[in-house]
């Protein structure tokens, strides 16, 4: 069966955590964009996804699939995240983390400023154990993620909601960002950035030889 051609394909690097998931998932749902697929790129989750994602195609506007390996000791998330690329339909490639839950414009924005030989780096706001605890699909519907939060606000003043409270925040003046990106450059991290494929395909994909977790 012939596949649509997506404009971008989400790799989403998932272990456990199906509460999570499915939160995120709720996230793209109410993308700005719709011509896009997810790649859930598990590694070895004993929690129930694949089942999970085998019932709920049909709940989603969007392709969704499931690429799994059994779990070893080592770290796996390369390795799998480089199986998924090797699968996506796109010809350009958003990376997340399955505990990232995407603003409306997250897909929008990274395909506006896309271009040959360049990568992006987006950012992503730390939410604190006791505001995570407040966040289900209502609260994601609802847009109390996105914007002015007066609960995220007092948290990050007083509680420990966000490492960087800017992080929080969707900025769109060009000139706001050149002065962020050359003031505060932020690091490549897996859980926002994006890249063509062939632009990652010429560094072979993710160094399978990283032993852990690191920007």
């Amino acid at each position: 069966m012939l596949r649509i051609m997506q404009a971008a394909s989400i790799i989403v690097a998932v272990y456990n955590r199906l509460n999570y998931l499915e939160l995120l998932l709720e996230g793209y749902k109410r993308q700005t964009r719709t011509d896009f697929e997810v790649l859930i790129a598990d590694d070895g989750s004993t929690d129930p996804v694949g089942d999970f994602i085998a019932n709920s195609k049909t709940l989603f506007p969007f392709p969704l699939r499931h690429i799994r390996q059994e779990k070893t000791d080592s770290f796996g998330k390369v390795r799998i995240v480089n199986k998924a690329i090797a699968k996506a339909d796109s010809d350009y490639l958003i990376f997340t983390d399955g505990d990232c839950v995407p603003h409306r414009e997250f897909i929008a924005m990274h395909l506006s400023e896309r271009e040959r030989g360049r990568f992006l780096i987006g950012r992503a706001a730390m939410l604190s154990g006791k505001i995570t605890r407040h966040v289900d699909k209502i609260y994601i519907n609802g847009g109390r993620l996105e914007g002015f939060n007066p609960e995220i606000l007092f948290d990050a003043l007083f509680g420990k909601t966000l490492r960087y409270f800017d992080h929080s925040i969707l900025i769109r003046n060009d000139a706001i960002l050149k002065f962020i990106n050359k003031h505060k450059p932020d690091t490549l991290s897996g859980r926002n950035f994006s890249i063509w494929r062939d632009d990652l395909v010429k560094i072979n994909g993710y160094d399978e030889n990283l032993s852990g977790a690191s920007g």
